[in-house]
């Protein structure tokens, strides 16, 4: 493996060359079920290791606190605040379609009579949430 920082590599990589992302989690076994019927090795992520997102700032993040605030939306069914790069953080976020129809009514931005939203509007409602944090 190449890479431009080969000290900083050597620090995230284990003995037999795995990369340590401080994340917990396990590969569910072949006869796993799920939503598809067939689930079996897909990574499960559980938690993390250490929670503390450290930016190129030197500004320490602690994303659970984040996450907290950000549940407590109605238009947020699930989220992890992930380190996107040294510079920024980024999220991953599981919509309650079901809250985001029903506030994209209540803002005309949808008739009363729709039963779907664009991915792009419902991006954008959300964007407008988070900024609220």
């Amino acid at each position: 493996m190449s890479a431009l920082n080969p000290s900083a590599t050597t620090q995230v990589l284990d003995e037999e060359g795995w990369l340590c992302t401080g994340d917990i989690g396990w590969i569910a076994p072949s006869h796993s079920i799920g939503r598809s019927r067939n689930c079996g090795g897909v990574l499960v992520l559980e938690g993390r290791g250490k929670d503390t997102i450290v930016l190129v700032t030197g500004e320490n993040v602690e994303p659970s606190e984040l996450e907290e605030s950000a549940i407590r939306s109605s238009l947020i069914q699930q989220i992890v605040v992930i380190g996107q790069d040294q510079r920024r953080l980024g999220a991953l976020i599981v919509p309650n379609k079901e809250e985001i129809l029903e506030a994209a009514k209540k803002r005309s931005i949808l008739d009363a009579d729709a039963s779907e939203l664009s991915k792009e509007k419902m991006i954008t409602l959300l964007h407008e949430e988070v900024r609220t944090w």
